[in-house]
């Protein structure tokens, strides 16, 4: 998924972002890529200076291919205590062989090469679509998006522990949305290599969640249900990431 990012923080979604939110309504059908990015900006001129580069290289090259600007949701925290980003970036191609050729052309790797000089960091995870898919936020509602690596010894405990919170989640006023599995993965920074004891460094599964307010998530943690269950998170998986998002 080497292509995807192209214009997130131009002047005009600047701008849009100080207007009230609205509703983020997105329909991909079987076949699409849907891509989700997760970055780190490098505000200083430099960085500035090859972000726009970037976006005036790539956006006319991309553009003409299917590359789609979904649109964007604010992270409001995080787990990771070295890894603080503010925004996630929603993208779509038409199909895998319309992203493949734009990393094909001869210009793209001195493009890309920019990325490292334009962004702290960069997480973009990538899935071509066996199924439709909608995916819908909501203004007054609140998103939680858990990315985990499976432990290759207890392989099953994380999608165990996914399965037995349902009625807790439900309880709390929440309900699964998408489960991206075993996603393409491209980084560079901090998450560029694979967390201590995995084998990988993409995660194995992202899981979002809508919650009807604020405190739903937090009202499922302090479920008894959930603390029964939270063991599995840590024999299930190496890693285990946590954002909390909303318009």
């Amino acid at each position: 998924m080497s292509a995807t990012l192209i214009n997130l923080f131009s002047p005009a979604h600047a701008e849009n972002s100080e207007k009230a939110a609205e509703a983020l309504h997105m329909s991909f059908a079987k076949g699409q890529v849907f891509s989700v990015i997760i970055p780190v900006a490098n505000n200083t001129p430099d960085g500035k200076a090859a972000r726009k580069r970037y976006f005036d290289a790539s956006f006319p090259l991309a553009s003409q291919l299917g590359l789609k600007r979904e649109g964007q949701i604010k992270i409001k925290g995080s787990s990771a205590k070295n890894f603080k980003p503010k925004v996630m970036a929603f993208y779509s191609w038409p199909n895998q062989a319309s992203e493949n050729q734009l990393s094909a052309r001869p210009e793209w790797p001195e493009i890309k090469s920019l990325r490292p000089k334009a962004w702290d960091a960069l997480n973009i995870y990538s899935k071509e679509l066996e199924k439709d898919l909608i995916l819908n936020f909501t203004p007054g509602k609140h998103y939680s998006l858990a990315m985990a690596w499976v432990n290759e010894k207890n392989p099953n405990d994380y999608y165990q522990y996914l399965n037995n919170i349902k009625p807790a989640v439900k309880a709390a006023g929440g309900r699964f949305i998408y489960k991206m599995n075993a996603p393409a993965y491209e980084a560079h920074g901090i998450h560029k290599k694979a967390p201590n004891n995995s084998q990988s460094a993409a995660p194995s599964q992202l899981t979002f969640v809508e919650w009807d307010n604020e405190n739903g998530l937090k009202a499922f943690r302090a479920s008894e249900h959930y603390k029964q269950n939270a063991h599995l998170i840590r024999s299930g998986t190496h890693q285990f990431r946590f954002f909390r998002m909303s318009l």
